[in-house]
């Protein structure tokens, strides 16, 4: 054997391991890539279900079920008989709409407080 047929021998083995790195290192970012982007979904949804029971919360204190005394509306002073044309209102968006909970009603809750016939209640909202 000549000299050139072993560098060429040589020069092929160099270029099977430098495809399999950049195989690997492909795999792998791209592994990583999927993974942030599960997690950045996730949290998009989180992000969704908050902004949801937010503003439903504030849309149902100050203007759904809000006391209105003329051109006057009375907000944080609330009509409970109400409360059930607002939860039809919302649909799927928000998944319960609750008086005084004793607890959590799962999932993200935001409590807003209001008065009832002049008594303090808390109203939760949950996504």
């Amino acid at each position: 054997m000549n000299l050139l047929e072993k560098r060429r021998g040589f020069f092929s083995n160099d270029v099977l391991v430098a495809v399999i790195l950049v195989t690997m290192i492909f795999v792998v970012a791209l592994y990583a890539f999927k993974t942030n982007l599960g997690a950045l979904s996730s949290e998009s949804r989180m992000l969704e279900k908050e902004r949801n029971a937010l503003s439903a919360a504030d849309a149902l204190v100050k203007e759904l079920v809000a006391e209105k005394d003329g051109a006057f509306v009375k907000s944080h002073e609330i009509d409970l008989g109400k409360i059930a044309q607002a939860r039809e209102r919302f649909g799927k968006a928000v998944k319960s709409i609750r008086v005084n909970p004793e607890t959590g009603g799962g999932g993200i809750c935001v409590r807003r407080i209001a008065l009832a016939s002049g008594k303090e209640i808390f109203i939760e909202v949950c996504a």
